[in-house]
């Protein structure tokens, strides 16, 4: 059955059965909170980081741990495994993205591109583009040309970085090392190469990137109102953008040229003068478009988001800073592109909850929060009353006899009378 992973401040992580909602093991492999989670591909292997700045490999089956690896200096944000190759990728508060090879359980490269801690990251295209996020406004987008893979294209981009660091010397910062990585004894051996940054609408730091399982739709968020959306185009779409840049070059080009050339019959035709190269390269926003981004219809800012493809429709979950869950359908080429079609706003509380107490009938269960006092059926679980209006931050309570009033003393010193009836 489908399993659910849930990381806890005390350093354990819980495996839930996700069908009956039961408790199926228990890790504990952190001395501090646990900040990351993933699965492998197949969900045999789970990694786990945490604020120790430790990353340790799970195996779900035998429900033991594997192997603990030790390198990152700061929290682990993020990790996430290949897909195609075994490697695991870590990101962590240390400003480094680092490669993990699964069969030796060692660092074999090192992403030093970044000036503030990396937040969040994504994989896509088979492993072959990295999308990282930092403490600034920018998405970096990184080539990555596996040796397996591209063996051809390794060998020369190897050959240039090296040709590279001989005219550059011992000055290059670090740059070659970047490109390189550390460790020529891995089997997977791989360059990174930067090419390209996709600005972000929001100012502050990122908190997540997400990737839908088509790898069609890319979605990030900070502290915002809003999730901003960006399209990763096939090789087919990026061809149709290509094409239709191309084209709108050659008119310009002829306008200009009709209107410099007039009157002169000696001039050159328009198909003696080719189109500019530059024209016809695929370019980073051939690559990656911008969608408009999907606002909160509450107007909560965003703490957590998820996404699915279902069939040509794309399916956001978002959970907002006052625990409820809005649910929006994204349709790229309609108008409107987002629906709102789902909400979830769960029964409890929004803030700590300060005081409860028991009907004398057994029956009913009052509680009491800064905001809100909430009376509960005991045998199902269920709110069946909820009173905002006119509510004090409550630190105690008490049913009235006769279980019709309940009596809250608040902060101020006041004490409060509600008719829950």
């Amino acid at each position: 059955s489908p399993l659910v992973a849930s990381g806890h401040a005390d350093g354990t992580i819980r495996l839930w059965d996700a069908t009956t909602g039961e408790l199926r093991v228990t890790f504990a492999g952190h001395k501090s909170p646990v900040t990351a989670l993933c699965f492998d591909a197949v969900g045999l292997k789970l990694a786990s980081g945490g604020k120790d700045t430790e990353i340790v490999v799970w195996d779900v089956t035998t429900e033991s741990g594997l192997w603990r690896m030790r390198g990152h200096k700061g929290p682990v944000t993020k990790l996430q495994f290949m897909t195609d190759h075994p490697v695991l990728v870590s990101a962590s508060k240390d400003t480094y993205v680092k490669f993990w090879h699964m069969s030796t359980q060692h660092c074999f490269k090192t992403l030093v591109g970044h000036r503030s801690e990396v937040w969040s990251f994504a994989l896509t295209d088979s492993d072959r583009r990295l999308i990282t996020g930092a403490g600034d406004s920018e998405l970096r987008v990184w080539r990555i040309v596996h040796r397996v893979d591209d063996a051809d294209e390794f060998v020369a981009k190897l050959a240039a970085l090296k040709l590279k660091a001989a005219a550059v010397g011992d000055d290059n910062d670090g740059d070659i090392d970047d490109e390189v990585g550390d460790d020529e004894s891995g089997a997977d051996r791989l360059i990174v190469e930067r090419i390209g940054t996709v600005m972000r609408r929001s100012t502050q730091r990122l908190s997540d990137i997400c990737v839908d399982q088509t790898e069609r739709l890319l979605i990030c968020h900070s502290k915002d109102p809003y999730v901003e959306c960006f399209k990763l185009r096939t090789d087919e779409e990026m061809k149709k953008s290509i094409g239709k840049r191309a084209k709108k070059a050659a008119r310009k080009r002829q306008l200009k040229s009709d209107e410099t050339t007039a009157g002169d019959d000696n001039t050159d035709t328009i198909d003696d003068h080719p189109l500019d190269s530059s024209l016809i390269e695929p370019t980073l926003t051939d690559a990656i478009e911008r969608l408009e981004p999907i606002r909160t219809d509450s107007g909560a800012k965003v703490k957590s988001v998820d996404v699915v493809a279902v069939k040509s429709d794309f399916k956001v979950a978002i959970l907002l800073m006052d625990n409820s869950v809005e649910l929006f359908s994204l349709r790229p080429q309609s108008s409107p592109a987002t629906e709102l079609y789902g909400q979830l706003r769960l029964q409890g509380h929004r803030k700590d909850v300060r005081a409860v107490a028991i009907s004398s009938d057994n029956y009913q269960i009052v509680s009491v929060s800064a905001d809100a006092v909430k009376v509960w059926n005991k045998s199902s679980g269920k709110c069946v009353t909820t009173i905002t209006d006119g509510v004090e931050y409550g630190l105690c309570c008490a049913y009235a006899p006769g279980d019709r009033y309940v009596l809250v003393g608040t902060k101020s010193g006041r004490l409060q009378v509600f008719d829950i009836n």
